[in-house]
C-alpha cells in the first residue's frame, strides 16, 4: 500500500510540473469561439487554418481581450493572453435561437487565458472576465482586430463569431503559448 500511494504522490507531482505556472497577480479563464464565414465558394476560406494562421489570430485575440477588459475594469494595468490553444475544424451549423449568431461556423478555437495586472497588483477575476465578456464589443474584434491581421491569414474572412466563455482550469492544447506576434496591418 506504500508504494501505491508513492506512485500516485509521484503521478500528481510529475502532472503538475506540465502545468501553466499561475502567479498570484493572475487569474485563468477559457474562451470558445468559432469563425463564420461568407456562405458560397467565394467568401469561406478554401483548406483549414495553418498554426501560423492559429498564431495571427491569437494575436489578434489578445489584443482585443486586453483592450476590451482595459476598457470594462478602467484599468490599464491589465493585460491578457492566451495559453494551451487548441483548434478544429468541421462543418458545424449553429442552432441556437439568436438571429445574429452566424449559422456556418466550421472553425473552432479554444484557449486558457491569462489575466495579469502588469504593476504586480491585483489582476481582475475570471468571475469578473467571465461578466465582462458579455459587454465586449464582437464586431469591433473582427472589424478592427481580424480584418487587420497582417499578411494573408485564413481569419480575414471572417464574418460571425460565436463564442462561450467558461471559468475552469486550463486544458492542453496543441499551441502552449504564441510569444511573436507581428503589429497589425492598417
Amino acid at each position: 500500500m506504500k508504494d501505491f500511494r508513492q506512485l500516485v504522490v509521484a503521478y500528481c507531482l510529475l502532472c503538475n510540473a506540465f502545468l501553466p505556472v499561475i502567479k498570484a497577480n493572475e487569474e485563468i479563464f477559457r474562451m470558445f469561439f468559432r469563425y463564420g464565414f461568407e456562405q458560397g465558394e467565394a467568401g469561406e476560406p478554401s483548406g483549414q487554418p495553418t498554426e501560423q494562421d492559429i498564431k495571427g489570430l491569437i494575436c489578434a485575440t489578445n489584443d482585443f481581450l486586453t483592450d476590451s477588459l482595459k476598457n470594462y475594469t478602467k484599468k490599464d494595468n491589465v493585460e491578457v493572453s492566451a495559453i494551451e490553444i487548441d483548434w478544429g475544424y468541421e462543418q458545424f451549423v449553429y442552432e441556437g435561437s439568436e438571429p445574429e449568431a452566424p449559422r456556418n461556423v466550421p472553425v473552432e478555437v479554444n484557449f486558457t487565458t491569462v489575466i495579469t495586472a502588469t504593476d504586480g497588483g491585483e489582476a481582475p477575476s475570471n468571475r469578473e472576465m467571465w461578466e465582462a465578456t458579455k459587454y465586449f464589443d464582437y464586431f469591433a474584434y473582427i472589424k478592427e482586430h481580424l480584418w487587420k491581421i497582417p499578411s494573408e491569414n485564413f481569419f480575414k474572412e471572417t464574418r460571425g463569431l460565436w463564442y462561450e466563455p467558461f471559468i475552469q482550469e486550463p486544458v492542453t492544447g496543441k499551441m502552449p503559448q504564441n510569444s511573436e506576434c507581428p503589429a497589425p496591418s492598417t
